[in-house]
């Protein structure tokens, strides 16, 4: 439905002259003096707010030119308010308290109602590392799409896609489009070469599930001797093969032993692009491990569409090249972070369905994974759409 605007002073005013010219034909003179709208009045239709007005836009957020419960018209463009509880424009349901209702206020159900993790999942996994430079809190959000299936109470990784990092706080921090590319299919959890597929156990505990996966470590921009040979002894980052480092990244030297360029770009390591309080470039290589374990802080409903699980994250990052720096120096743009002691690392995990050919899959993956790199790309673009990074601030979190 259209955004009803009413008659704007402009149209009335054109009516009257018409109406006017028309009499003017048969009678000496008109009888009703026209009405002009003042200078600088609002003109309701003009797209233009202004007055009174708060949207003058084509939309059914916008009628009359006052935005209508459960919109916001930012720029004059009106969207929908997923999580206000009223469901309007192409909002499906709007309840947090509905488990067949996600946080993109989009519906849909599990083929069992209990803890059987089977289908399709989108993935979003937030960490808080606190930079060494400023001591600031920084939010990093992991994308994954991932298959599962489960026999008992253990499911296990199938198939996936590794879709990407975005990192804000005293500076935002993204991959380059080819280290987004790279990493698709870069330590994946469904076949590992040394480990195989990633587990999990969720096992109904009333009417919630406790749900676990089994920590699983990943390199960037490294070969596989920076790996533990064996990921289930939990081996501590620190106890592991030291990264190789660059002493004076900002003049880098040959590329130390063990780093691999997975992006093509001559440079060892990932490319990084840092933008806002910091602007620059920065290749690294990293190590990090990451897990989830059930917390009763984290409760998870039995059959949700979609839940928030407790995890725990470290990290090791070297940077090898710094590139356009800052005059004052390069600062934030090569700080480096370690996980905040304080606020806890979770995940959220959106159920999608049982095969690609359901709708709620399909919205999101073009086509079967790791057949097409750009089809691939653009699923893993929807993915990040879908479940838009937050950073500490939006999410009501502090150091």
């Amino acid at each position: 439905m259209k955004g009803v605007r009413g008659n704007s002073h402009a149209t009335l005013a054109r009516r009257a002259v018409r109406a006017c010219t028309a009499a003017a034909l048969l009678l000496p003179a008109c009888a009703e003096d026209t009405i002009l709208p003042a200078p600088g009045a609002a003109v309701c239709g003009d797209a233009e707010v202004s007055g009174e007005e708060t949207c003058d836009t084509e939309s059914e957020g916008c009628i009359d030119c006052q935005v209508q419960p459960g919109w916001v018209c930012p720029d004059n463009a009106c969207s929908s308010v997923c999580g206000d509880g009223l469901v309007v424009g192409d909002e499906q349901c709007d309840s947090d308290t509905d488990p067949g209702c996600d946080s993109a206020c989009r519906s849909g159900s599990r083929v069992t109602q209990d803890c059987d993790m089977t289908g399709w999942w989108a993935i979003q996994q937030f960490d808080f590392p606190v930079d060494n430079v400023v001591n600031a809190l920084q939010t990093s959000t992991t994308y994954y799409l991932e298959e599962y299936t489960q026999s008992g109470d253990t499911f296990t990784v199938k198939d996936g896609l590794f879709c990407g990092v975005i990192v804000s706080g005293s500076a935002d921090v993204n991959l380059s489009d080819d280290s987004t590319r790279a990493l698709l299919y870069e330590n994946a959890r469904f076949n590992h070469p040394t480990q195989g597929a990633r587990s999990g156990i969720s096992r109904q505990a009333g009417d919630e599930c406790d749900v676990s996966a089994e920590r699983w470590y990943s390199v960037r921009g490294l070969d596989s001797s920076f790996l533990p040979a064996d990921f289930r002894t939990k081996p501590a980052l620190s106890d592991m093969l030291p990264l190789p480092e660059e002493s004076d990244p900002e003049h880098p030297g040959a590329a130390p032993a063990g780093t691999e360029d997975w992006d093509g770009d001559g440079l060892p390591g990932l490319l990084w692009i840092l933008s806002g309080n910091a602007n620059g470039k920065r290749s690294t290589v990293q190590r990090d491990w990451t897990e989830l374990f059930a917390d009763p802080e984290f409760p998870v409903r039995a059959g949700a569409l979609e839940f928030v699980a407790r995890g725990a994250f470290d990290t090791q990052e070297n940077i090898m090249v710094l590139q356009d720096c800052p005059p004052i120096g390069c600062g934030v743009v090569g700080a480096s972070g370690t996980p905040s002691q304080t606020v806890k690392s979770r995940t959220r995990l959106r159920y999608l369905g049982q095969s690609l050919s359901d709708p709620r899959v399909a919205e999101l993956v073009v086509g079967p994974p790791g057949q097409d790199e750009d089809h691939d790309v653009e699923t893993c673009a929807r993915l990040r759409k879908s479940l838009p990074h937050r950073d500490s601030r939006e999410l009501g979190l502090r150091e």
